[in-house]
C-alpha cells in the first residue's frame, strides 16, 4: 500500500486503523469460518471470482454485504436491505479496519471505501463515528473537491442523505480548513443540495474569525441565493460582526429589521448589542434597549446586568455599578458570584478597600460563596493599603473554608511585602508556599528578587536566581532585567555583565532596554 499512497495518507490510515482496532474480530459479527466457507462454496460467488471485478462492482458488493438484514439468507442469496442500525455501523468500521491493511490498494479505492463507510454510519445515525472517518480523510492529503466527488459517487449506491455533506463541512471548520468548507458548500449547491442553516451558521462564524477566508456578507448573500432561510442565530452572528467593526448604528438597524420581519430576538441577541453599547459608553442607548426588551416581554438577565456593572467598574464607576446591583434585586434578578467579584475588584482598583470588604460580607448573606477570584482581589487590596495582617488572615480563611490559596493569592502578599522591604516575612511566606505544596513559579521568584535588589541585597538576589535553576524554573527577561538594574544602580557594572553572561548561557538574548541600561551606567562611570 505504501507504494500507492502518499506518506501523509499512509500515516493517516495507520492512525485511523489503530483508533478503530479496539473493535472485536469479525467472527463476532458473522465473519466466521463457517460463513467464509458457505460464501466460498456458493456457485454465484465462484463464478464471480473467475472474472475481474471492477471498482464500482466491488464497492456495490461491499455495501450490500455490510447492510444485509439476515445473514442466514446468504445461503440462498436472498438479500434484503434493512433500515440501518448501529450494528451495521460497527460492522462497517470493522470491515474498514481490515481492508485498509490490505497491500496494493489504490488511494481512490480506499477513498471510496471510506466514503461508503461514512454513508453507512450516517444512515445508522452514528454521526460521531462518521465525523471521525471524515477527519481522517481530511488528513490524507485529499482535496475537498475529491472528497466531495467520492461521497457523491457512492451517494446513490448507499441511499444516503445530505447530512453527510453537512458533517464534512463541520469537520473542515473544526480543523480550521475554512476554504475547504466553503468549497464544499458551493459544491453542494451545484449538485442541488442545501446545507442546514445550523451548518451555514458554523461557516459564517468561522469566516468571521478568519479574515483570509473571504467576506462574511458574501457568504450570507450566498445563503439567501440558495434559499437557505437564516435563523436568529444567523442574525446574532451578523450583529456581533457589525459591532466588532464599530458599526453600532447598522447593528441597531439590523435588530429592528429582525423584529419587523417576524424574527424573535433572544436575550443573547440583545446582550450582543448591549455589550457594545457599554463598551462605547453609550449607556442611554443601552437602557433604552433594555426598556424595549421589557416591552416585548423579554427581561434582561444576570448576564446583561453583569456586562453593565463590569463596564462601570472598569471606568472607575463602581458605586454606580453597586446601585445597579440593588436595581437587579428589586427586579428579582439575583446577582451571582461574577457580579460580586466584579464589584469587589472595581472598588479595590479605586482604593476603596473598606467598601470592597462590605460587598464581600454581603455575599454570604445571600448564600453566595467567595472563590479564588474574590479572595485574591481582597488580598491584593489589603496589600496595596499595607494591611498585611488582614491579607494573611484572608489566606488562613481561604484554607479554613476549603479554598487552597494559589500562586496568585500568595503572590499578591509577596509583592506587597517586597515593596515595603519586609523581606523576612516575604521569605517566610515563600517557605510557607513551598510547605503547602505550591509550585513556586517565575513570577513569585521575580517579585522577591526585585524586592531584594531594591533593598541592596544583590548577592541574595543572585542566590535566589540560582535557586530558580535548581527548582527548574526558567527565569525570563524581566527576572534578569531586575538584577541588571540592581547592579547598575549600585555601580557594579561587572556584576551586571555577569548576569548578562548567565542570560546567554540560559539561551536568552538581552533586549534593547537591558543593553541601554548597561551602556548608560557604564558611561556614568
Amino acid at each position: 500500500m505504501s507504494s500507492c499512497l502518499s506518506s501523509s495518507a499512509t500515516k493517516a490510515i495507520s492512525l485511523f486503523s489503530h483508533k478503530i482496532s479496539k473493535f472485536r474480530a469479525f467472527s463476532h459479527m458473522g465473519f466466521s469460518k463457517d460463513f467464509s466457507e458457505r460464501l466460498r462454496d456458493d456457485p454465484e460467488t465462484l463464478a464471480r471470482n473467475k472474472t475481474q471485478t471492477s471498482g464500482s462492482e466491488m464497492e456495490s458488493s461491499i455495501y450490500t454485504i455490510l447492510t444485509i438484514d439476515r445473514w442466514e439468507s446468504l445461503n440462498h442469496m436472498e438479500y434484503r436491505l434493512a433500515s440501518l442500525r448501529p450494528v451495521h455501523g460497527r460492522l462497517a468500521l470493522k470491515f474498514l479496519n481490515w481492508i485498509i491493511k490490505q497491500p496494493g490498494l489504490e488511494l481512490s479505492h480506499i477513498t471510496h471505501i471510506y466514503c461508503i463507510t461514512t454513508h453507512i454510519l450516517v444512515r445508522a445515525k452514528m454521526y460521531d463515528s462518521a465525523k471521525s472517518i471524515l477527519r481522517h480523510l481530511s488528513q490524507m492529503g485529499i482535496g475537498s473537491h475529491s472528497v466531495f466527488g467520492a461521497l457523491m459517487d457512492t451517494y446513490p449506491l448507499c441511499s444516503s442523505n445530505p447530512a453527510v455533506f453537512d458533517l464534512l463541512i463541520r469537520v473542515y471548520v473544526q480543523k480550521g480548513m475554512v476554504e475547504d468548507a466553503l468549497e464544499t458548500f458551493n459544491l453542494m449547491g451545484f449538485r442541488g443540495f442545501k446545507p442546514s442553516v445550523y451548518t451555514c451558521n458554523i461557516i459564517l462564524a468561522a469566516v468571521a474569525k478568519d479574515p483570509g477566508a473571504g467576506s462574511v456578507w458574501s457568504f450570507f448573500w450566498g445563503m439567501l441565493a440558495k434559499k437557505i432561510c437564516p435563523n436568529v442565530c444567523t442574525f446574532n452572528i451578523l450583529l456581533h460582526i457589525l459591532c466588532v467593526e464599530g458599526k453600532l448604528k447598522k447593528a441597531g438597524y439590523l435588530l429592528r429589521k429582525m423584529e419587523e420581519t417576524g424574527y424573535v430576538p433572544t436575550v443573547v441577541t440583545y446582550n450582543t448589542l448591549l455589550n457594545w453599547y457599554c463598551k462605547k459608553g453609550r449607556y442611554k442607548a443601552a437602557f433604552e434597549l433594555i426598556d424595549r426588551m421589557s416591552c416585548k416581554g423579554l427581561e434582561a438577565d444576570v448576564r446583561t446586568y453583569n456586562m453593565f456593572i463590569d463596564d462601570l467598574c472598569r471606568n472607575n464607576r463602581s458605586a454606580k455599578g453597586y446601585l445597579l446591583l440593588k436595581k437587579m434585586r428589586k427586579k428579582m434578578i439575583f446577582p451571582n458570584e461574577v457580579t460580586y467579584n466584579t464589584l469587589i475588584k472595581g472598588f479595590v482598583k479605586e482604593g476603596k478597600i473598606e467598601v470592597a470588604s462590605r460587598v464581600f460580607d454581603e455575599m454570604s448573606k445571600f448564600n453566595l460563596s467567595p472563590n479564588h477570584i474574590t479572595y485574591n482581589a481582597l488580598i491584593d487590596g489589603h496589600c496595596q493599603g499595607g494591611n498585611f495582617g488582614e491579607a494573611l488572615r484572608l489566606l488562613d480563611e481561604m484554607e479554613a473554608v476549603g479554598l487552597r490559596p494559589n500562586e496568585v493569592s500568595y503572590g499578591a502578599v509577596l509583592n506587597g511585602l517586597s515593596k515595603v522591604a519586609n523581606l523576612d516575612s516575604a521569605r517566610s511566606l515563600l517557605e510557607r508556599m513551598r510547605m503547602s505544596g505550591i509550585v513556586i513559579g517565575r513570577i513569585a521568584y521575580t517579585v522577591l528578587i526585585d524586592g531584594l535588589c531594591k533593598n541592596g541585597m544583590l548577592n541574595e538576589g543572585v542566590q535566589l536566581l540560582d535557586k530558580m535553576f535548581k527548582d527548574r524554573v526558567n527565569p525570563d527577561l524581566i527576572t534578569y532585567s531586575v538584577l541588571v538594574n540592581g547592579f547598575c544602580r549600585a555601580g557594579k557594572i561587572n556584576n551586571a555583565k555577569e548576569i548578562i553572561c548567565k542570560m546567554y548561557k540560559a539561551g536568552l538574548e538581552p533586549n534593547k532596554i537591558i543593553y541601554s541600561t548597561l551602556i548608560y551606567n557604564s558611561c556614568k562611570q
